[in-house]
């Protein structure tokens, strides 16, 4: 079974006075359960954190139901309550100057 695991890394060298730099990172991997699969995401994440760049010790596992991955096969979800509205959701979240994506201008 794969799994799509989230970590939260801290960029030391891209951080700047109080304003810090985070990466939120997802990785598969595969696993017969989560606690397995969360121990496999701990020892990748650790091996990805170096040179200023800090694993917050925060991982969240969730499965992937599909067998096959292929386009469209969902490989991690997050769900978060609000009052806001769509659009001052999408603006906090996703669309503010401090939420960059890698690749995308």
């Amino acid at each position: 079974m794969y799994f799509g695991c989230k970590s939260v890394f801290l960029h030391k060298k891209r951080s700047t006075g109080k304003l810090k730099f985070y990466e939120e990172r997802v990785v598969i991997v595969q696993a017969t359960e989560p606690d397995a699969a969360r121990k496999k995401a701990i020892r990748v994440s650790t091996e990805y954190a170096r040179d200023g760049i800090v694993f917050c010790d925060l991982i969240s596992v969730f499965p992937i139901l599909e067998e096959r991955l292929e386009d469209g096969v969902e490989v991690f979800a997050s769900f978060r309550w609000s009052k806001l509205e769509k659009r001052e959701f999408a603006d906090r979240f996703y669309f503010s100057k401090s939420c960059l994506t890698a690749g995308v201008e």
